[in-house]
């Protein structure tokens, strides 16, 4: 289930952050007990105090900070505004009733959210500068607001109960879009999407994706578990170079036999009916199948690939 996905995910993000053993000397600048180096340019902080946050102005070179809470803790947004070079922002799990301090930041182009709890967004739509966004393990209250943010180039939503997306429409300019672990069963309102690159569909009901058809740019495409059985709308997608089908209904390999620059298929758990039109695909040379005992394969010469397929005949 996503929510002890997330949790495991949190719990070992946790530990690698509090591993490192005590501090006992240190030439550079010591925060949150660990020795980092003046010229850093990531960060990551774990349950930051308040001593931590005003450490950070002897790390002018911070451009991107990762903050997790813990007890107790909170942002300092003072100390966050007096960092020149920011250009990203990652937060792990924080309380935080009013987003509206981060238009104070003009250089941060990515924010993400995991676990945070905020009663709204809207403060983002205030942010012309904004290009990625990332809300995990997290409800979005005002999907709508989507539609005030047409500058976002990559947008991540993993959220159960997010099942429109007709409130995406309007960001045309959107390279990457996932969409994973949520409710979503129609891609319709992604067909104007033309500089769509890489489009993330795992484990959402989506059946239907005829309205792909149009997204001639998209180079990496996953519908693992879905209810998708169709590739016919995938034909023309031939800049495709990485199909994840693992776990859906797909039977029928054929409509993507002519496929030129597709290097890259996931077929696990699928039960084909016919695997010949793997011999037909120029660029192939990575495979992912199941074997018998239900184990992963990963095949990577033509050969191998081959093999396999005449293992049917």
């Amino acid at each position: 289930m996503p929510l002890v996905r997330h949790t495991l995910q949190l719990l070992i993000a946790t530990t690698l952050s509090w591993a490192s053993l005590p501090v006992t000397a240190c030439d550079g600048i010591l925060i949150a007990g660990t020795c980092a180096d003046p010229d850093r340019r990531n960060l990551t902080l774990a349950s930051p105090q308040q001593a931590d946050y005003q450490t950070l102005s002897r790390l002018p070179g911070i451009e991107s900070l990762r903050l997790m809470s813990g007890d107790g803790a909170e942002v300092d947004w003072a100390a966050l505004h007096a960092m020149p070079r920011l250009r990203a922002v990652h937060f792990h799990v924080f309380d935080l009733p009013d987003l509206t301090p981060l238009t104070a930041l003009p250089h941060v182009d990515e924010v993400s959210f995991f676990g945070v709890r905020t009663p709204t967004i809207a403060p983002l739509a205030r942010m012309p500068q904004l290009r990625r966004l990332y809300l995990s393990a997290m409800p979005v209250h005002d999907p709508a607001l989507f539609r005030e943010m047409p500058w976002l180039e990559v947008l991540s939503i993993d959220d159960d109960a997010f099942d429109d997306t007709g409130h995406l429409a309007t960001l045309t300019g959107l390279t990457r879009l996932k969409l994973a672990f949520t409710a979503v069963d129609s891609v319709a309102a992604l067909s104007g999407m033309h500089a769509l690159e890489r489009l993330n569909l795992n484990e959402t009901p989506i059946a239907d994706i005829s309205p792909l058809s149009q997204l001639t740019t998209l180079t990496e495409l996953e519908l693992g578990q879905t209810r998708v059985s169709d590739l016919a709308p995938l034909a023309s997608l031939t800049s495709l170079q990485s199909l994840i089908l693992g776990g859906s209904a797909v039977q029928d390999l054929a409509p993507l036999a002519e496929l030129p620059a597709l290097e890259l298929l996931d077929l696990q758990h699928l039960h084909l009916r016919d695997r010949s039109p793997l011999r037909r695909m120029p660029s192939l040379t990575t495979l992912l199948v199941t074997d018998a005992a239900g184990e992963q394969q990963v095949l990577i010469t033509r050969e191998d690939i081959h093999a396999w397929v005449d293992a049917a005949d």
